[in-house]
């Protein structure tokens, strides 16, 4: 067997692809996070070998029928030392495979448009603008870690969220849903209450700020104005990072330049879609879906790395479309 393994790994959640040279998923394990500045180095190592042990043998596969892996790593490019370290961490579980370590968001561009030059926008508990030009060359924009960065994400709109609470508290804003979803959604006796609240269950924690945006959405959703010029907001500082990637990578082409967008915030819908496609067209980014998850998004640089013809591929990318439709199987 000839196979190729994509991973894509995040803050929270870690997805093993495994596909023969087709493109066809033979084994599948999603796993718990990839970032080693929170799990350790010791971590991440468990971590991919827990996974890779779990697909090979799902597919009756051993590490010598893989021929390339592809992995999408937090913070690499970031951290000299994790920038060391990792690949010998991959060297290590895959002795004499092709072996790719990329930063996540590379593996995100890849799944969300294939090979075609363009730039992907990944709006989750973080943002970042990754993008690629026909001379291969990538550049990057945002991500820089929540607390001075991150704008537009689930964790930038969470922040707004409580923001908006206290706003709305003292008269700085007029009250709208937001305020009253608050007080009941987290059992507030006092408006000031929120104060404790913040410090005892939010403060430093990033993944739970961030899912204080389902409440924003809610909120905007119910017709809060507050609301609903965040994820306005929201939008042009996204399409922002998306510009800044466009003008060092395509500073002469007329356009419009291919862009899309994953990450959970997507979830929200048009709340966030419309206004974002809005801001992308005053860029000359032209929105498209995306192709295809991240995790098959690594396969296919592995297939690319491994030496495929362009048929090849794209026969590769046709089948991962299908196999990944419906992520829910995933």
């Amino acid at each position: 067997m000839r196979l190729f393994l994509g991973i894509d790994g995040g803050g929270s959640k870690t997805l093993f692809l495994l596909c023969d040279e087709k493109g066809r998923i033979l084994a599948s394990q999603k796993l718990g996070g990839f970032d080693f500045t929170r799990i350790g180095v010791d971590g991440v190592r468990k971590t991919l070998a827990a996974g890779t042990s779990q697909v090979l043998r799902q597919a009756g596969a051993t590490c010598q029928d893989v021929v390339a892996v592809c992995a999408g790593v937090p913070c690499l490019d970031e951290i000299p030392a994790w920038d060391l370290e990792c690949p010998k961490i991959f060297a290590a579980q895959f002795p004499g495979t092709t072996v790719k370590c990329v930063n996540d968001s590379v593996v995100a561009l890849y799944g969300a448009l294939g090979f075609q030059p363009g730039i992907n926008l990944i709006a989750g508990t973080g943002s970042m603008a990754c993008g690629r030009n026909g001379n291969n060359e990538y550049a990057r924009s945002g991500g820089w870690n929540e607390l001075i960065s991150d704008e537009g994400s689930c964790y930038w709109l969470g922040q707004r969220a409580c923001s908006l609470f206290t706003r709305q508290s003292d008269g700085r804003l007029p009250r709208g849903p937001l305020y009253q979803m608050m007080r009941d959604e987290l059992v507030l006796q006092s408006d000031y209450d929120f104060i404790t609240y913040y410090r005892e269950n939010l403060m430093g924690q990033r993944d739970k700020i961030a899912a204080m945006q389902m409440m924003l959405a809610k909120a905007a959703a119910a017709g809060d104005l507050s609301a609903i010029r965040s994820y306005a907001d929201a939008a042009a500082e996204l399409a922002s990072l998306a510009a800044a990637v466009k003008n060092r990578l395509f500073p002469k082409d007329p356009g419009p330049v291919l862009g899309s967008c994953t990450g959970g915030l997507m979830k929200v819908g048009d709340l966030i879609t419309v206004p974002l496609r809005e801001q992308l067209d005053i860029q000359n980014i032209r929105w498209t879906q995306p192709l295809l998850i991240p995790a098959a998004g690594a396969v296919l640089n592995a297939y690319e790395d491994a030496g495929h013809s362009n048929a090849d591929l794209t026969s590769a990318l046709n089948h991962l479309r299908k196999a990944t439709a419906n992520t829910e199987n995933i």
